[in-house]
């Protein structure tokens, strides 16, 4: 989570408000402007909507258009009804009310302190000799003020001793010192009381809020995009509770992460029967699949058993464990045989839903969305897995590149199948409309299982990219995508070319794109040999420059991206204006 922008912004709102301090404003009066000026909550906003989509991709949200991320992103979720633009705005009231009110008090208790302190001068005839059988007296009351109040400290007590030699000499003139010498302690000790209050107000009050709130709602969003993966793959039957290593202590979270409360092990939860997460503010929990023959199952099949297993659970903790859960008098009223979810502070029974519910991956969902995009799209001589598996990985690539984007609505593009031949696919660029043709071969691509294999006899003859069997399905679509977004970016660089001399440029251009990549992978590791790109590259991805690029977008998307995918990555958010 960074919150750059947030941060500068409390700075900023705490030096502004101990500027309207020294101008005479009340501390309402200067908080209230402070926050005018640096509305740090809805900085905060700005500065992590873009992170909470980030957040659900890294959770699984793939293959689903920004537009409907974003729009999830800001939706509500918790139980309190508000979305994260009237939380952050509640936010701002409840950091304003408190930093008021912090710094009033400094200010009254600072006021307190001075006025008692010098009272004491008055009480003993300020102007006149003190008696000296009163001195003790007279210093014991200044240093009960000053310990009362947690004022001044060291330097505090330093200044009492001074004033007590001048007290000694008995006379006015020691005695006038000794009143300046207090007054300008406590003025002192005032300002450095009041400072650390803005201090606590907006460094640690303020901060704390909005990185509680930030820190909630980035869960949230994780959680929503593991559901979508996770809440329709089949080889998933269940999802076990993991807790945060951050946990400060024992909750209904130590509860969830280690109860059997299904029947399915402690932990597991039938994918339906997930209790709502985040379960509290700063809640770190997530959620783990399990597979299908998993060794940590005991039963695939759910038992409902929640006040059975609480309460084996319960039994098992210590008192004061189960005293922060239930509360003192509920775990009580639980031994005498209350439900314990009537008592336990944080459970609701409320289930998980992921916000990204119409959002998950469906072929015509997926259609539509490239539809809208400008995709002329028509996959449907594949089959359901591939072309799910296809479609989603383009609209992906689409939605990754602002730049294709563009070209796509302003040119088009058709995402096709029938390509006869011996390729998996093949692009083809118009120069003049600028139009792209990308197709699919139906008779290659026909089959789930011969797929993967072919995709793993390629991978082992290194004549393609490593993938996953997942990653698979789409293998062709990422390599031919990696054509189009060099080809977007080609005919970006000739614009203006007379016809006849776009093809060589289009090839010198290519190349340079070619050492431009491997530039950025040098910036990555700098020990890295391209002489030889054996190592680092598929025989296929060795043919020429417009193969390499394409092989490394392939490498990019599927698998575990090795250095020069990594460079790839790197130089596409250069050319999207990204870094």
């Amino acid at each position: 989570m960074i919150l750059t922008a947030t941060d500068k912004a409390i700075k900023a709102f705490q030096d502004e408000i101990k500027r309207l301090l020294k101008a005479g404003k009340t501390p309402k009066e200067a908080v209230d402007e402070a926050y005018k000026k640096y509305p740090v909550m809805k900085i905060m906003q700005g500065e992590i909507e873009p992170q909470l989509i980030g957040e659900m991709k890294r959770g699984g949200a793939v293959g689903i258009a920004k537009p409907l991320l974003k729009k999830a992103s800001t939706a509500v979720w918790a139980v309190d009804g508000l979305t994260l633009s009237k939380r952050t705005t509640q936010g701002a009231k409840e950091v304003t009310k408190q930093a008021a009110t912090i710094i009033a008090e400094a200010v009254k208790r600072g006021q307190t302190v001075q006025k008692a302190a010098l009272a004491l001068f008055d009480g003993y005839g300020y102007g006149h000799t003190l008696p000296e059988q009163d001195i003790p007296n007279f210093l014991k009351q200044l240093t009960q003020i000053a310990k009362a109040k947690d004022y001044g400290g060291a330097e505090f007590h330093k200044t009492i001793r001074a004033v007590e030699r001048n007290l000694k000499k008995l006379n006015v003139q020691g005695l006038k010192a000794a009143y300046t010498q207090v007054k300008n302690a406590v003025l002192s000790g005032n300002e450095k009381r009041i400072e650390k209050a803005v201090y606590t107000a907006t460094r640690e009050r303020t901060r704390y809020f909005a990185r509680r709130i930030a820190r909630t709602e980035m869960a949230r969003a994780y959680n929503d995009g593991f559901m979508a993966k996770w809440a329709t793959d089949e080889d998933c039957v269940a999802f076990k509770w993991k807790m945060s290593t951050a946990h400060p202590f024992c909750d209904i979270c130590d509860m969830y992460a280690e109860a059997d409360l299904y029947g399915m092990g402690p932990g597991i939860f039938p994918k339906d029967k997930v209790p709502k997460l985040p379960v509290h503010p700063n809640c770190m929990c997530h959620l783990v699949p399990v597979i299908a023959g998993s060794k940590k199952l005991k039963s695939e099949t759910p038992k409902e058993q929640i006040e059975k297993g609480g309460r084996e659970w319960l039994a098992k903790q210590t008192l004061p464990n189960r005293q922060r859960i239930l509360g003192v008098y509920g775990e009580k009223d639980v031994k005498a045989g209350r439900s314990w979810t009537e008592k336990a502070r944080g459970y609701s029974g409320e289930k998980m839903k992921s916000r990204l519910k119409d959002g998950i991956i469906k072929e015509k969902d997926l259609e539509k969305e490239l539809q809208s995009l400008g995709v002329n799209v028509d996959l449907s001589a594949l089959k359901k897995p591939i072309r799910d598996a296809n479609l989603a990985e383009v609209l992906q690539v689409v939605n990754d590149n602002p730049k294709l984007a563009k070209h796509i609505e302003k040119h088009g593009l058709s995402l096709g199948t029938n390509l006869s031949g011996v390729a998996n696919g093949a692009t083809r660029f118009s120069m003049i409309p600028g139009s792209i043709e990308v197709k699919l071969s139906s008779k290659l691509l026909h089959d789930v299982t011969a797929v993967k294999m072919s995709v793993a006899a390629q991978e082992k003859s290194e004549f393609k990219m490593p993938a996953s069997d997942k990653e698979a399905l789409h293998y062709t679509a990422s390599h031919e995508f990696g054509h189009v977004l060099e080809v977007v970016a080609l005919y970006e660089r000739t614009q203006g070319l007379p016809t006849w001399a776009v093809g060589d440029e289009f090839k010198r251009q290519a190349k340079l794109i070619r050492k431009e990549v491997i530039a950025c992978a040098k910036e990555i590791d700098k020990k890295v040999n391209f002489r030889n790109y054996t190592k680092y590259l598929s025989e296929y991805g060795r043919k020429d420059e417009f193969e390499f690029f394409a092989e490394c977008h392939a490498n990019m998307r599927c698998g575990k991206p090795n250095v020069l995918g990594q460079a790839l990555k790197k130089w596409l958010g250069r050319w999207n204006g990204d870094g």
